[in-house]
């Protein structure tokens, strides 16, 4: 079978994942995984789609799982890993990564055009992993960064303000505390800004 064309190949691996079959994404992505087990033509087809769009959840997400994102970094810094090239799209929902570990992350994922950093919160009393100016050593590290979105994320991450300002190519989600009264949110819809409780 590998003597065939790779373009071939993909549409057969590929074609049973995107297919508009009823099963399950998670059964398709699972099967996929197998698929790029096989040999090393079939991964170099088959990873980058596995790899385009990573969402990784925090501890707080389930408390009786815990969270991916440890596991995930541990594994997409390691010497010679080489997944992160592939990844386009990254969700960090309720990390409690210490800043330096996602700029360690980011810095193996250049192509990232879509980075949500959602709910993040990092508390260290002897400030452990801090990163000074995170927004600007992102923007550095990501070139081909379309969107970001920090909703919620506005108690660590700092210079969103002035990030909006300069950068009026990107697509921004953020939230702030409301100026006025404190028991507001403020969001960013790429806009403006509107008031919400």
């Amino acid at each position: 079978m590998n003597t065939l064309p790779v373009e071939i190949l993909e549409k057969v691996i590929i074609g049973k994942y995107c297919s508009h079959r009823k099963c399950s994404w998670i059964y398709d992505r699972h099967m996929l995984k197998n698929n790029a087990l096989v040999c090393r033509t079939w991964g170099l087809i088959v990873n980058p789609i596995l790899w385009k769009e990573v969402n990784l959840r925090g501890a707080s997400d389930d408390q009786y799982l815990g969270g991916d994102e440890f596991r995930f970094y541990r594994h997409i810094t390691k010497p010679g890993y080489i997944c992160g090239k592939y990844i386009q799209k990254l969700v960090i929902n309720n990390s409690r990564l210490w800043p330096i570990c996602i700029i360690k992350i980011l810095q193996v994922c250049p192509n990232i055009v879509n980075l949500t950093i959602r709910s993040y919160e990092y508390y260290d009393m002897k400030e452990r992993g801090k990163v000074n100016n995170f927004l600007e050593r992102i923007q550095v590290l990501l070139p081909k960064l379309r969107k970001l979105n920090l909703e919620y994320s506005h108690k660590v991450i700092t210079g969103i303000e002035k990030l909006i300002k300069d950068r009026k190519d990107l697509e921004i989600l953020v939230t702030r505390r409301n100026k006025s009264n404190s028991n507001f949110i403020d969001k960013y819809d790429g806009k403006e800004w509107i008031k919400k409780i």
